[in-house]
Formats: C-alpha cells, structure tokens, sequence
C-alpha cells in the first residue's frame, strides 16, 4: 500500500475542515434565519389576536391556524443547537424536531386548503365545508354516548348537510372518498400537496419528510441502528443533517406566514418578513 505524502495528508485535512465549516455555517444562517421570522411573526400574531379581541377580524380558522404555526415555530427554534460559546455542545432531539417540522408542513398544508385567499371563492367555500363536515364528525364521535346523545344526534344533521354540500362542490368520486371517513381534511394526495407546493422539488422534500416520519416512531429505526453518540450527538455530522431540514422548514414557514399575511390583509409588513419570504420563495436555487 502507498502512504500518501505529507502534503497530500495536509491537502485532505484542510478539505475536510473547510467542509465542517461550510456544513456549521450553512446551519447557522438556516438556524438564524429561522429565528428572525419566529420573532417578527409573533408580533404579527399579537396584533392578529388584538384585532380578534377588538372584533376587527373575526376569522376563526386563520386566528387558530396562525397561532399553532408560531407557538409550533417557537418550539422548534428552542429545541436547535444554538451557536458554540467555548462550552461544550449538548445532545440534539432529533425525534422531536423531526415531529415538530412534520407539524409546520402540515399546518402549512392546512392554511392553503381553509385560507388562501388566492384561491376561487367556490373552491374557498368548498374547503369551508371540509372544514364543517370533519369537524362535526369528529364531534359526533366524541359525544355519541349517554345524555349527550342529542347533542350528537344534531351534529350528524349538521354533518349529512355539510356532505351534501361537499358532493355538488366537488364531483371527482375518489376525491370524496379521501373524505368521506372523516379521518382527514385533505381530498388531495401528499403526493400532489407537495407538487403544488415544492415544484420539482417535491420528491425530494417528500423524502427527506419521510424520513422525519421514521424518526417520530416510538422505536425510531433511524436512531435505534446508531451509537448513542450518533443517535443523540450534536456533532457536524447531525448538524448537516438538521441544516437541510431545516432549508424545508423556513421554505414552508415562510409560504405559511405568506398565506398569513395575505388573509389578515396585513399593511404594515416587516422588512425582515418581507427578505424572508422572498429568500424562501423556492425549497433549493438550481
């Protein structure tokens, strides 16, 4: 075997360090721009609660759906290893952080389906009944019993009507069915949510979040086949891991928050909102 020389040892060695830096300094700035956009939304979302409480705007679904997108965002951010302080670094939460990126992409999904004003008013309407339907399903389930039978009993009249409704709004028949259960609010498959949202990005988005998905088992297989220093470990290794996930996180808060300001017809939008959603118009430059 040949030994490779000195200066080619040396050339390797400044490769690899130059790649760590890369790999730390393309973490930080997805890790710090996250951040810039949870602050700068919780002070959209103070005021979207003020106007609420005023009675000025009184959409509950996009209050709602506001809310859980920031407190979810603000989770997130305080679970991501933060800057190094000459201290040493801690153990990273990868389960949790993988649950809680999945969490932002389906509150994403979410908005655009009940609040996307871009959309037809027949398809807004449409997506309303949705809304109504699944919701009074699930409250029929939760007090179908005892002396809340009534009750129940009203919330199938509501949701029969709500079904009728949704069948002249929507004429696709395995589209229906994705509904007809009650189990979920989306008569479109992942597979096209992620198209319309992630262009040609999509197969990948799609499987870099299934492997969110098999972190969030309660035996994860992709920690269960590591060494506890690889499972848990906030290494440069996990931090290019968590620096792509985290490309896809700012890509759909930022849509979100777009999708946000765009209801509540926000007038005085940030500078550093605006960069954001601007910098996260695509998941990846090509």
């Amino acid at each position: 075997m040949k030994w490779p020389s000195i200066n080619q040892s040396k050339s390797r060695y400044r490769r690899v360090i130059m790649d760590n830096q890369i790999i730390e300094r393309s973490f930080m700035s997805e890790a710090y721009s996250f951040q810039e956009a949870v602050d700068a939304f919780g002070r959209v979302i103070q005021n979207i609660h003020n106007a609420f409480k005023a009675e000025t705007f009184l959409d509950w679904p996009t209050v709602l759906l506001s809310t859980l997108l920031e407190t979810t965002a603000m989770s997130l951010y305080r679970l991501l290893p933060k800057e190094d302080s000459g201290k040493s670094r801690g153990i990273v939460d990868r389960r949790s952080i993988a649950s809680l990126i999945r969490n932002l992409v389906d509150t994403h999904d979410t908005l655009d389906l009940l609040c996307d004003l871009h959309q037809s008013e027949e398809k807004f309407n449409l997506h309303r009944d949705i809304i109504g339907f699944y919701l009074s399903g699930k409250l029929h389930e939760t007090y179908n019993k005892g002396d809340v039978s009534n009750f129940s009993n009203r919330m199938t009249k509501i949701r029969d009507w709500y079904w009728k409704r949704i069948c002249e709004g929507l004429p696709d028949e395995a589209e229906r069915k994705r509904l007809k259960s009650g189990r979920s609010l989306f008569y479109t498959t992942r597979k096209e949510r992620l198209k319309k949202s992630c262009g040609e990005d999509a197969s990948f988005v799609g499987e870099v979040l299934s492997d969110l998905s098999s972190y969030i088992h309660s035996v994860p297989p992709s920690l269960w086949m590591k060494t506890l220093e690889e499972a848990f470990a906030d290494d440069t290794q996990t931090r290019g891991m968590l620096s792509v996930w985290l490309r896809i996180a700012n890509f759909y808060f930022a849509k979100s928050i777009d999708i946000v300001l765009t209801s509540v017809d926000y007038k005085n939008i940030e500078g550093v909102l605006k960069r954001y959603i601007e910098r996260n118009r695509v998941v990846f430059e090509h």
